[in-house]
């Protein structure tokens, strides 16, 4: 299974990027290239079946055929196009296909759509496919351009759907695709040892001519395919482990099982292995026929034909875990390495000379080789596969040209005076499908080349600047205290006398506000002290990092001028961070007896530091009690030095009640003998009775307040409104639409009725009939309130009395019935001289009997079913 699953994704990496095969591109351009694929399908018959004829398919070839150009499609650079040309009329997502309708995929994510394709009536296997395919193809515009044609044809149809012999279907084959090597790329894969094979020639485009004799040599067939176009693109694991040595432009993960999910390549903080792309799921097809010209045994699936392709891009070198989850039956790692080539021209000591044209006589060397593009360094990578350089280059104007193996190396050159070097490409090649072309000028080599120029002065030696001394942090308040730095020179190694230093031209810049450097001459060597640029105002410096620039030049007799700098870089750390106050008061309220000798601290620090003795003996206090009348309170300080602070103590003679504002602000010298101020300050409030006795008085009034709402909510009224619902009336057994008609009056008092009026009925204005409760409250004003705000409880009222219009001759309600006689009284229970209380609620029924007069001078009956509520 692992070699079927690399012959599918090697398969999909001839499909989106094969161009490099017989003529290779350069690596960066890979990824900017559009490719349009042109896949002739054959949906024959004989696809379906096993034929018995010497390839062992199971009938599974369809399925395998599908399920390769899906992973193909899913794994396509953005900006390809595929078009699948079928043999035989194909539908897909309920969409009909032919010769002249190919299927177009665009991108990955539509790959699911070739797992649909469904061959309503497969049948021979007619040539005209592949000349639509190629006729398509060349009206598409893709950077390059692809014609695959996979089949198991023995006997192929001319252009007249006539069967022609193998040989005939051969030659005619041949005939037809010879001339589409001069426009295009050609694939050609035939199944089974009866399966034609055409020639073709050698063109201006690669063509492969491969025959799998059996099912399991058609993977062989196409991995080798794919190793011969792209040599080592394969990474090898080792267990779950994924390692590679140089970044990758692209990675492709691609895990073969069931219920395959979570696909995933991490470090081993848990970073993922560069920028994560579409994660796509390719799907064996449930679309088979059986081949219409025969009785061959209908196709099978194969169910193991399930995985998940992970893209990666932008992955920098590394080891990697792969987690994934489900029943995993292989795995195939895919990479394109992200290299560049690097050319550089360097004289005998290593120096690069790239932006010069006149060359001083002597030995150079062209240092080539390939960086990895995300560091920049060299890389000897064995993932690169083999390596093959070509520089062709034009000496005294003669052609001349160097090949080599080598993962990098050297062009040794020797230049003399009047001699021309002109560098015109260097070419690599890798991996045997990857191609990086550069010319000279792209390096920065100079148009036209390079001349060998006898110089005037000889070139300068090897000039240094060397710095030591100093310190990595300074503070603000002693930076003029500290040592100078020690500033020395050497030239070709050696240490420089103090008559050559004295010609020496040294300047120092600062790069910094606030800070100046002073070089001073000693000797053979410099000094260079550190001061505050304006001394008057040293709080003005800049703090954090300082640098400062060292530059010299220095002569040679007879010789180029030699130039050479350094840097001074320190920390400088602002100690002055001035005076800080807390004015600590831990009460807030007094009364006049409590302010009297109450005391509080004002505690002081420099740069969170106790305040020296000399720090304290420097301090003045000013302190502001004070209301907005202008009252005062009166108070005295005294310093603590012990405990750097200030105790203020008050007084309360002469004081008023009101709220008091407290402000105490410090000042003494900071480390740099500068005034240095700080504030801070509470508020306070005297009264004249203590603040329990207030709480008190509150606590009071709320419980009175609370006390008045228990009343008022806790009295009984009557609910806002009553509705009737859910009425069903009949006169005479004829069912009257409409609801009864009730009005509530006295809502929210004590006592109240409750008037019901039946439905009028049309034609007949004698039916109809009311009736009146008398009413009094059962709810408190609390639950009516409640059922108001949050729609919650159940309202009701007590019922005290009935009385009703004299049709009315019998009413049930809450579950008792009420009769009236013949003049129309109440019947009452014996020795009762009033009818007993009910209450009634929500979706109580109320049931009406009575009789009215009809339009003919006759009795109707009439009967009232309905549901009272509150709310």
């Amino acid at each position: 299974m692992k070699r079927y699953v690399s012959c599918l994704l090697a398969l999909l990496l001839v499909f989106s990027g094969a161009a490099g095969v017989y003529k290779p591109v350069q690596a960066a351009e890979k990824a900017q290239k559009t490719r349009s694929i042109a896949i002739v399908y054959d949906n024959s018959g004989s696809m379906y079946m096993d034929m018995e004829r010497g390839i062992d398919s199971g009938g599974l070839v369809w399925c395998q055929a599908l399920y390769a150009m899906e992973v193909f499609a899913s794994m396509m650079n953005e900006g390809d196009s595929l078009w699948i040309y079928p043999m035989w009329d194909v539908t897909t997502k309920g969409s009909h296909y032919s010769q002249d309708n190919p299927v177009k995929v665009n991108s990955p994510r539509d790959a699911v759509m070739i797992r649909d394709i469904d061959t309503p009536n497969a049948g021979g296997t007619p040539i005209s496919a592949v000349k639509a395919a190629y006729d398509g193809l060349k009206t598409m515009s893709g950077d390059e351009k692809w014609l695959i044609v996979l089949t198991d044809g023995t006997y192929f149809h001319d252009f007249d759907l006539k069967r022609m012999t193998p040989e005939d279907s051969e030659r005619a084959l041949s005939e037809l695709i010879s001339p589409y090597v001069n426009d295009v790329n050609v694939l050609f894969l035939g199944i089974g040892p009866e399966s034609v094979q055409p020639s073709i020639p050698e063109g201006a485009h690669y063509a492969s001519v491969e025959k799998a004799m059996r099912s399991e040599d058609v993977l062989s067939k196409l991995t080798s395919m794919c190793n011969t176009i792209f040599g080592r693109d394969e990474l090898k694991t080792s267990g779950d482990q994924v390692t590679f040595d140089v970044s990758m432009k692209r990675l492709i993960v691609f895990v073969q099982g069931e219920n395959v999910s979570n696909v995933s390549l991490r470090d081993e903080t848990g970073k993922e292995a560069g920028t994560r792309g579409d994660e796509l799921a390719p799907h064996f097809s449930e679309h088979y026929e059986t081949y219409n010209g025969g009785n061959y045994t209908p196709g099978e699936i194969d169910r193991s034909l399930q995985g998940v392709i992970q893209n990666y891009s932008d992955s920098l070198a590394g080891s990697y875990k792969l987690d994934y989850s489900g029943s995993v039956t292989s795995i195939g790692v895919y990479y394109e390495p992200d290299v560049d080539l690097v050319v550089r021209m360097v004289d005998a000591n290593g120096n690069d000379i790239t932006g010069m044209e006149d060359l001083p006589p002597g030995e150079y060397q062209i240092e080539y080789g390939l960086v990895d593009a995300k560091t920049g360094e060299m890389t000897n990578s064995e993932l690169l596969g083999n390596t093959h350089y070509d520089i062709h280059y034009r000496f005294n104007g003669e052609e001349k040209e160097l090949s080599s193996d080598d993962k990098q190396g050297v062009l040794p050159l020797t230049i003399e005076d009047g001699d021309t070097l002109e560098v015109e490409e260097i070419t690599v090649e890798y991996l045997s499908g990857y191609r990086i072309h550069k010319s000279g000028i792209d390096f920065g080599f100079p148009n036209g080349g390079w001349r060998g120029v006898k110089p005037g002065p000889d070139p300068a030696g090897d000039f240094e600047v060397r710095v030591s001394g100093g310190a990595e942090h300074y503070k603000l308040s002693t930076l003029e205290q500290e040592a100078p730095y020690l500033v020395e020179f050497y030239y070709n190694g050696e240490k420089m006398k103090a008559a050559d230093v004295q010609t020496i031209i040294f300047r120092v810049e600062s790069q910094n506000n606030g800070i100046s450097f002073q070089p001073e001459l000693d000797g053979d060597h410099y000094n260079v002290t550190v001061h505050y640029a304006d001394p008057a105002h040293p709080e003005n410096t800049e703090c954090g990092d300082v640098v400062a620039m060292l530059n010299a030049s220095y002569t040679e007799p007879e010789h180029e001028e030699a130039t050479a700098g350094a840097a001074i870089n320190f920390t400088l750390d602002n100690d002055v961070t001035g005076l800080g106050a807390t004015l600590v008061n831990d009460k807030t309220r007094f009364t006049m007896a409590e302010l009297d000798g109450y005391t509080m601290n004002l505690d002081l620090r420099m740069g969170g530091e106790p305040l020296t003795d000399q720090e304290m003996n420097d301090l003045t206090v000013d302190i502001s009690i004070e209301e907005k009348k202008g009252n005062t309170i009166p108070y005295t300080i005294e310093k603590d030095p012990a405990n750097s602070r200030v105790i203020i103590k008050l007084g309360n003679e002469g004081v008023k009640k009101g709220d008091y504002k407290i402000v105490a602000t410090a000042m003494t010298k900071n480390q740099l003998g500068q005034d240095s101020t700080a504030t801070d300050g509470t508020k306070i409030k005297v009264r004249l009775l203590p603040v329990w006795v207030i709480a008190v008085s509150i606590l009071a009034a709320l419980a009175l307040i609370a006390a008045l709402l228990w009343f008022i909510l806790s009295r009984k009224v009557l609910p806002k409104k009553a509705i009737i619902t859910n009425t069903t009336y009949f006169v005479d057994g004829d069912d009257v639409p409409g609801d009864a008609v009730i009005n509530l009056k006295g809502a929210r008092k004590k006592k109240g009725t409750i008037d019901l009026k039946t439905p009028s009925v049309a034609g007949n204005p004698f039916a109809k009939a009311n009736f009146k409760f008398e009413v009094e409250a059962a709810d408190t004003r609390y639950k009516v309130l409640k059922k108001k705000l949050t729609g919650k409880g159940n309202l009701s009222a007590t019922v005290t009395n009935i009385t009703s219009s004299r049709q009315v001759s019998r009413i049930m309600a809450s579950g008792t019935a009420y009769n009236w006689d013949d003049n129309h009284q109440l019947m009452l229970p014996p020795g009762e001289t009033s009818m007993g209380s009910f209450r009634i609620g929500t979706d109580d029924t109320i049931i009406m009997n009575a009789e009215a007069m009809d339009g003919a001078g006759g009795g109707a009956d009439m009967n009232m079913t309905c549901t009272i509520a509150f709310k």
